[in-house]
């Protein structure tokens, strides 16, 4: 009777045992966290300053051809303007003394007029094709203006190169697309897309935001030391938030309905920071 009863003791425990581990192994299952991202290291910022340094230096060699460009220019059809400018003057001083000359044959009369009319059309057409190449040099430097002359600050750099106030909307609008397809239950095809735009978005603003402290550091060694040590704290704190941030949301388990509020509060949270450090960096001429 003993053993009977320890048998169905030893049964049940194990029955127990069971339950428990199916449960645990559904609840593992049903967990959905966020893609594991890599975050950002100082070799990750010493490689967007070789970088960094290599565009600033290509834009500085177009910036120095198209000065050099734009001044030959210049002085050479300068040079055609002032000879243009001398042959008409002594060809009105010509013309003049014609026709004050009155015993000249009116013979040798014609020709001189025929000449002078070619003359005429030829300093027109030099003149012509001056302004034209004026203004074909000034559309050529107006098209790569943007390319090679640059105010080389940071809210420069991070409208052309690292716009993440752009990415954090589409962040925030593929979070909202992505809670109302889990809330709906509609096409799982969608909420696939969705979750992958979000992880595709999140590593691309991990990587701007790398790309933001490496300007920083990168324009910090023209300062003086303390503004370049405060330089270095800034991009410090924001390399900080951002790792701390991206082990935040990996914690997030998007199986929940709240998950992608949740997301959308660390995400402002962050930007709210970004922000901030870019303003105080602004501060010391960045």
């Amino acid at each position: 009777m003993r053993n009977n009863i320890r048998s169905v003791y030893i049964l049940c425990i194990l029955i127990l045992i069971q339950v428990m581990g199916t449960n645990a192994v559904h609840a593992q299952d049903e967990y959905e966290p966020f893609i594991v991202m890599s975050s950002v290291t100082q070799a990750t910022i010493a490689d967007h300053c070789h970088t960094i340094e290599r565009m600033l230096f290509k834009k500085a060699l177009v910036k120095a051809v198209v000065m050099a460009g734009a001044t030959i220019s210049s002085l050479f059809y300068g040079y055609k303007w002032l000879t243009f400018f001398i042959d008409s003057k002594q060809a009105m001083s010509g013309q003049a003394v014609e026709v004050t000359t009155h015993h000249k044959d009116a013979q040798l009369m014609e020709p001189a007029s025929e000449s002078k009319s070619f003359d005429g059309y030829a300093m027109a057409g030099s003149f012509t094709e001056y302004v034209l190449c004026r203004v074909a040099c000034f559309l050529l430097i107006s098209y790569i203006g943007d390319y090679a002359f640059h105010p080389g600050t940071l809210f420069w750099y991070i409208k052309n190169y690292a716009p993440y106030k752009k990415t954090v909307a589409l962040l925030k609008e593929y979070a909202k697309l992505a809670h109302l397809e889990r809330v709906s239950a509609g096409n799982s095809s969608l909420l696939v897309f969705y979750r992958q735009s979000l992880q595709t978005l999140a590593q691309e603003l991990v990587e701007q935001c790398a790309m933001i402290c490496a300007y920083i550091q990168y324009k910090s060694q023209e300062e003086k030391e303390r503004k370049r040590q405060q330089c270095m704290a800034i991009m410090q704190h924001i390399i900080e938030q951002v790792n701390n941030w991206i082990e935040r949301i990996q914690l997030i388990d998007f199986k929940n309905c709240d998950a992608y509020a949740q997301f959308e509060t660390e995400l402002q949270q962050l930007v709210e920071v970004i922000t901030r450090e870019i303003a105080h960096a602004v501060l010391y001429r960045v």
